[in-house]
């Protein structure tokens, strides 16, 4: 079984501009793919830092805010996101996997119909 089997929800491959708080730190980042559950972004050295930092004894790190655009929408979608997951690709990129967990009901709508339009599982080859 591949992983896009096991999936529960579907990725939708973007390249979208994001910007992640951590503990009161704003930093750049990219949005890679964009899921109902969550998103993968591809972020700075300066992310891994900070988190690297913050990551308490147990391995667990902060809550972290994200602010992303979604295409052809000006308003940002500001969710709260746990970490999944941090780890660096080949290139030395870092991705930075966060799980979606206190979005506003009006984001969530947005978000809904982005994945209807967008459903990767829908597009025809």
């Amino acid at each position: 079984m591949t992983n896009r089997e096991r999936r529960r929800y579907p990725r939708v491959p973007n390249n979208l501009g994001a910007y992640v708080t951590i503990a009161d730190e704003s930093f750049p980042a990219k949005a890679r793919d964009v899921a109902p559950s969550g998103i993968r972004l591809e972020c700075s050295d300066a992310i891994q830092e900070r988190l690297a930092r913050l990551r308490t004894l147990s391995g667990e790190y902060p809550m972290i805010e994200l602010l992303f655009s979604l295409p052809g929408d000006d308003t940002p979608v500001a969710a709260d996101c746990a970490v999944n997951y941090l780890r660096s690709s080949a290139g030395g990129a870092h991705l930075l996997g966060l799980l979606f967990r206190d979005v506003s009901p009006i984001d969530e709508a947005r978000l809904s119909r982005y994945f209807e339009r967008n459903d990767p599982r829908k597009k025809i080859s």
